[in-house]
């Protein structure tokens, strides 16, 4: 410990980065003290030495030793990147978002560290390209750098990359190429990717159509709470596609998605749905069915006729769906005027008038 002090004291910058490493961790029989490393580091720091750069940078980043200083940890990355600090390129690029001034160096930074192959760089200049920040928008760069990142596994790119080959965004549109990049991506576990997969073989969209398939993977996105495959789940359910019919089951997924005040609206087309289920509702068919589609915020083409159809959902069902059923119609009511609250019950009395099915005429006078 003496030999190392004479050293430090000397100006051996290697021996200022053992004396500070020694007093940050608390080693070599001294306690533990990040302002007097703080100290040890910056002589080494300013002498050029790299580690020592990077790990102040840290200390102000962190507030470790010194007041934390954002700006002045960029200035002492910046110092070792030029150095060739790869950890520090890296950490350069990542905390240049918060200092608006480095923004256009944080884009170099960016493009080098993604040349140098790594994957959380090159997803981060595909958003760059997509969004047209801080380079010009640019589909076909920003799809280039997605790939690049997608091949090494990065999932969040695997699913940027499904959505460019789906619109035809940057890439000729190839929707059976977009679900085998979000093929992998849910596969690791992303639950949107998982939801979009499940919706591209409920529909035979890129895929063969598979209902089976589909429960599979809305299963996978709801459990982790995904909301529009808790409602696609709940549709596949109450129509027994895929798994065997079971309201039950429809009703507690709708009631996992409707708790977060969401129903699914793309990519999957519930619309088609639930005008089939409305069509079957009309012509004689259990009404059980329908009450299920009655659970998110809107059913028909407007409010009125949502607001409509919950109301005749409500007076024909009974216990938990009722309520369920009754929560979404006054939640259509919170942004309809007394008019259209009106017209949509007097719209209900008449269709129930003319299919009389045991309901309780008291229900289609609520809902304001």
């Amino acid at each position: 410990m003496q030999w190392v002090r004479q050293a430090a004291e000397q100006g051996l910058a290697e021996a200022q980065v053992s004396l500070g490493g020694r007093y940050l961790d608390g080693r070599g029989g001294v306690a533990p003290d990040a302002a007097e490393a703080v100290v040890w580091y910056r002589l080494a720091a300013e002498q050029g030495h790299a580690e020592a750069q990077v790990t102040l940078g840290r200390m102000y980043a962190g507030g470790r030793g010194v007041a934390q200083d954002p700006a002045e940890a960029v200035r002492w990355y910046r110092r070792a990147a030029e150095e060739g600090h790869v950890v520090a390129q890296v950490t350069l690029g990542l905390r240049y978002d918060g200092v608006a001034q480095d923004s256009v160096d944080a884009l170099v930074w960016y493009r080098w560290e993604a040349e140098q192959g790594n994957a959380e760089a090159q997803q981060i200049l595909g958003d760059m390209y997509t969004a047209g920040r801080i380079v010009p928008g640019d589909a076909a760069k920003a799809v280039a750098w997605y790939r690049q990142a997608a091949e090494q596994g990065h999932v969040v790119a695997q699913f940027a990359l499904g959505l460019r080959y789906d619109a035809g965004d940057g890439v000729v549109q190839d929707p059976a190429e977009a679900a085998v990049w979000y093929r992998r991506a849910a596969a690791q576990g992303h639950a949107v990717a998982q939801f979009t997969l499940g919706s591209m073989y409920a529909d035979g969209r890129g895929v063969a159509q598979d209902p089976v398939e589909a429960v599979v993977w809305f299963r996978r996105a709801a459990e982790q709470g995904y909301a529009s495959a808790q409602a696609a789940l709940g549709v596949l359910y109450a129509d027994g596609r895929g798994v065997a019919p079971d309201a039950a089951e429809a009703v507690r997924w709708y009631r996992r998605a409707a708790a977060q005040s969401h129903i699914a609206r793309a990519p999957y087309d519930f619309r088609g749905e639930i005008r089939n289920t409305l069509d079957h509702l009309e012509h004689g068919g259990s009404s059980s069915d329908s009450i299920l589609f009655g659970v998110g915020q809107s059913i028909g083409p407007d409010d009125v006729t949502s607001h409509m159809w919950l109301n005749l959902a409500a007076a024909r069902s009974t216990g938990e769906v009722r309520d369920l059923v009754i929560h979404s119609r006054d939640t259509v009511a919170e942004r309809m005027t007394q008019n259209e609250i009106a017209d949509a019950q007097r719209r209900a009395r008449e269709w129930d008038a003319a299919h009389p099915r045991e309901p309780s005429p008291s229900a289609l006078n609520h809902g304001a």
